[in-house]
């Protein structure tokens, strides 16, 4: 599988474009016992914008919020872990519950995974998660 950005360490990304060829994984979470952030960014083009795999600790949290789907061809989120993750604030492509449900694979398609709370959805794309510009040139 091909892999735009792939993590093992803890994870912190925001306000970043992220643009794929139309297979594989935008990011690839493959992180054990840390926390992960995705934050503010543009996913476009991916088949499966974000990949979470690993293993998490109660005290761990997966946060993806505030974030752009547009175009994934299978998944916008695929959580592959037992752990919940907090979606929340995010523009999924559309503003239909089926949709979005449609785009997320978790508890509701295997009950051995957790869920993604996906809950305050964005019924457009936000104009808020443009890029930052680069700092300490």
């Amino acid at each position: 599988m091909e892999y735009g950005v792939k993590g093992g360490a803890t994870i912190d990304i925001k306000r970043s474009t992220i643009q794929g060829p139309g297979s594989g994984a935008g990011i690839n979470v493959q992180s054990y016992n840390r926390d992960v952030t995705i934050k503010d960014c543009i996913f476009i083009g991916t088949d499966k914008a974000i990949q979470v795999n690993g293993t998490y600790r109660d005290s761990n949290t997966i946060e993806i919020t505030g974030n752009n789907f547009i175009g994934s061809g299978s998944y916008n989120i695929e959580n592959l872990t037992t752990k919940n993750i907090t979606a929340t604030g995010n523009y999924w492509g559309s503003s239909d519950e089926s949709a979005i449900k449609a785009s997320i694979f978790d508890y509701l398609d295997n009950i051995n995974y957790g869920v993604v709370d996906y809950s305050g959805n964005l019924s457009a794309a936000s104009t808020s998660v443009t890029p930052a510009p680069p700092a300490n040139l």
